[in-house]
């Protein structure tokens, strides 16, 4: 299906710098003459930094200087910049509603909305995900995630839909 859509491009790069990031921007610019409407950065952790990590103080402040570095290209671009991230130990399970609190490094200064994702299965198997929004600049937040909107989650077609759909 994907082989149909010639507009979305891959890099699976596991550990891409941010040269990489750009050049493959250039490239997609050069090819189509505008820049993709989404970018979608799978872990922000695994994109490798101007600054070497050493010790938790680097990493968060490197993880806070590439969210910086994101939010320039979202600018420079237009486009959506996404980028999927971590939590910390203790909501690392999915199960329970995860704060804004629990976003590992505490990179949350930066991006103008930030959400999290935990999970329900029923006894069947089925799985229906909760997606808070705990950071958004434009609207309505609940930090707890105690606030969200259910989806149901087909894993099979990696599909969601909206919980009242389903219904």
């Amino acid at each position: 299906m994907l082989a149909k859509r010639w507009w979305i491009r891959f890099d699976y790069n596991a550990r891409p710098t941010i040269a990489d990031i750009e050049l493959n921007l250039r490239a997609y610019f050069e090819v189509f003459g505008l820049f993709p409407h989404l970018i979608l950065v799978d872990n922000i952790t695994n994109v490798v930094g101007e600054t070497p990590v050493g010790d938790a103080e680097s990493f968060t402040f490197g993880l806070e200087s590439l969210s910086e570095w994101m939010s320039d290209m979202a600018r420079v671009t237009g486009a959506h910049v996404l980028a999927l991230h971590h939590v910390t130990g203790e909501h690392s399970d999915g199960l329970t509603p995860i704060p804004l609190s629990g976003v590992k490094g505490k990179i949350a200064r930066v991006p103008n909305v930030v959400l999290t994702i935990h999970k329900e299965v029923d006894e069947m198997g089925g799985v229906i995900l909760h997606i808070s929004d705990v950071k958004n600049r434009e609207g309505f937040a609940d930090p707890s995630g105690g606030t969200f909107s259910s989806y149901v989650f087909n894993s099979s077609s990696m599909r969601i839909t909206d919980i009242d759909d389903t219904l």
